[in-house]
């Protein structure tokens, strides 16, 4: 049973001057015979804390370090540990890197814990600078950003970094970002003209795809931007600031499902520490209460907003049969979706089945009896007897997205 504080820390301390990863574990003991336990994995080159959680541990302390530390621990006090982290995360914010997100709820171990106990002071960097070391985990574009953050802090001499592979931006991702901040200064006609031929010339290129995405979103043509950034992320399929501007244009188009998944992508590829990954997290978490809301999972109702978009999408090309074919599997997850019902008679109006577009249009107006569109059409179909498809200008379409 352990004491009231202890921390354990690997064995890696030994060699703090190496800048290796080093793995802390703090625990307090609860009355209820068990164990409140905060991890803490510290880069002490420069990032601090690059990963942190807490839980609740049975009051086994030899299964604990069994579990963490297979190459065996050391025992520190509980001032040590606290002040240990507490100086790392110090050390990283100079620098400009915040520690993990979930940095603070494992903080809460550090109640009743006075740092002032432990007088030992800390050395982080190496040989007196900071010091990046590439992990598996971080890809040539994270290495990148983390690099000119210590350029810009400690100049080009100023630190030590290993890296797997170069992290050098080639000429033509160069010559993107020099378009991009063009557009940012009001320059978007500058950017559009020398982008332009780099589209043609690197049809493949990710970058300059997502590069040419983003100008259509500056531009305010939604619909072009979706299209390069999902071409984009045909190239770079993990890159989460590509997937962040879909989700964007998608919310702004009111796809919500498709906004949805795209974010899922960006919580998935991106930086825990980013604005764009939990301005994502967020938004997830409000489409989530509203599936709450309209009593759904949030699978089916991320499932019938998609499949409305692309019922929407083939009746704007006229193709009604496919077009129906989305709006009943919308309608199948989300049998409250009166505008689904009410696209569903549309389609089988120009499809020229009459007595199947009544009952979908009647469906829609048993749903809301004030819809407007499935008034109409009901009011339209009254008059007409005909079992021949009509124009498509006769009945009135429905454009617009369930919410």
């Amino acid at each position: 049973m352990p004491t009231t504080h202890i921390t354990l820390v690997s064995q890696s301390i030994t060699e703090l001057s190496e800048a290796h990863p080093i793995f802390v574990t703090m625990i307090r003991q609860r009355k209820t015979d068990s164990m409140e336990v905060s991890c803490f994995l510290i880069d002490p080159g420069c990032l601090g804390v690059k990963d942190a959680w807490y839980e609740i541990h049975e009051p086994d302390l030899d299964a604990l370090k069994e579990r963490y530390f297979e190459d065996g621990c050391i025992e520190k006090s509980a001032a040590w540990g606290r002040h240990f982290v507490e100086s790392a995360v110090a050390y990283a914010k100079k620098l400009g890197f915040k520690p993990h997100r979930d940095y603070k709820k494992a903080t809460r171990v550090f109640g009743g814990i006075q740092t002032k106990d432990c007088s030992e002071d800390f050395s982080f960097g190496r040989n007196g600078k900071p010091f990046y070391f590439q992990s598996s985990k971080e890809d040539a574009a994270t290495a990148r950003k983390i690099i000119n953050q210590l350029k810009a802090k400690c100049g080009d001499d100023g630190f030590h970094f290993i890296v797997e592979y170069s992290v050098e931006a080639d000429p033509v991702t160069t010559q993107v970002e020099q378009c991009l901040e063009w557009a940012e200064s009001g320059r978007i006609e500058d950017a559009f003209v020398k982008l332009k031929p780099l589209v043609k010339k690197h049809p493949d290129h990710a970058k300059v795809l997502y590069g040419w995405g983003l100008l259509h979103i500056l531009d305010g043509d939604r619909l072009a931007a979706i299209r390069y950034l999902r071409m984009a992320l045909e190239q770079d399929p993990e890159d989460q600031y590509a997937w962040y501007n879909l989700s964007v244009c998608y919310r702004e188009e009111e796809q919500f499902g498709r906004a949805f998944e795209a974010n899922c992508k960006v919580i998935e590829f991106g930086d825990e520490n980013d604005a764009f990954w939990e301005n994502a997290q967020e938004i997830n978490r409000v489409l989530t209460e509203c599936a709450h809301e309209s009593e759904l999972s949030i699978e089916d109702y991320i499932s019938s907003h998609i499949s409305f978009d692309l019922g929407v999408e083939a009746m704007a090309a006229s193709q009604f049969e496919p077009a129906l074919g989305h709006f009943r599997t919308a309608v199948q997850k989300n049998p409250r979706s009166h505008q689904g019902h009410g696209n569903m008679g549309t389609c089988l109006l120009q499809l020229g089945r009459p007595d199947e577009a009544r009952k979908a249009l009647q469906s829609s107006l048993d749903i809301d009896p004030d819809y407007k569109p499935a008034l109409q059409n009901m009011k339209l179909l009254k008059k007409a007897k005909t079992d021949k498809p009509l124009s498509k200008e006769v009945f009135i379409h429905n454009f617009t997205r369930d919410k």
